[in-house]
């Protein structure tokens, strides 16, 4: 499931020509500089709240300039988004080929994992995207996916008179709550703990999910 942050609105919402759209696909440069500004702004944001890192501080660990910054992002939340969902995806992307190699596909409960595992490998970028002074940007990103799992884990038809986007928002704010929680807490509960808490939690009513949410942000 493709995040919903797409080049425009990582960029701040700035339109791109074809011309500019085929520069990105082919300069290298272009790739390496944007690989550069992820590094930088996943590495400070592990260490301090978003809102205490500046443009020149990513600019200068990822070794580019400013107006190198401003070719890829209009502010800090759009970077911060963009590489979070980028190191998701490449890490799913990894995983599932690694299981296809094996001749092992995914499954409800290893999907779910994986997504707790890319959670917790980044933990402290996410405790501080997702606290008091983190990224409202990655915040409606994350419960936009997670809003999109929990649709595609839905088993139709449900007999009653709530929509499905409304169950959706509902649950994925549970998904949500849980998953803030548990990066913003000091206990050692591992992503599996956490998984299979997350499972139960949401398929108690069987009749009405089916594993709800486990198709994981990023697909």
């Amino acid at each position: 499931m493709p995040s919903r942050t797409t080049p425009s609105t990582a960029t701040g919402g700035s339109a791109e020509t074809a011309a500019e759209s085929e520069t990105v696909k082919v300069d290298p440069r272009f790739v390496r500089s944007r690989a550069q500004l992820h590094a930088a702004v996943l590495a400070l944001a592990a260490e301090r709240a978003l809102a205490e890192i500046s443009i020149s501080d990513i600019t200068d660990w990822a070794g580019v300039n400013r107006a190198t910054f401003y070719q890829h992002y209009r502010e800090k939340d759009g970077l911060l988004a963009d590489a979070m969902n980028s190191a998701l995806t490449q890490e799913l992307g990894l995983l599932r080929a690694g299981r296809a190699a094996h001749g092992s596909g995914d499954t409800p409960e290893s999907q779910l994992i994986s997504y707790f595992r890319h959670i917790d490998r980044h933990r402290a970028v996410y405790r501080r995207a997702l606290g008091p002074q983190g990224s409202a940007l990655v915040i409606t990103q994350v419960r936009e996916n997670l809003e999109e799992s929990v649709i595609r884990g839905m088993r139709p038809p449900i007999e009653d008179d709530v929509p499905v986007w409304l169950r959706a928002a509902f649950l994925a704010g549970a998904l949500m709550g849980m998953v803030t929680a548990w990066v913003r807490s000091d206990n050692e509960y591992s992503p599996e703990a956490i998984g299979d808490a997350a499972r139960q939690l949401l398929t108690e009513d069987r009749s009405r999910l089916s594993r709800a949410g486990t198709d994981p942000p990023g697909e």
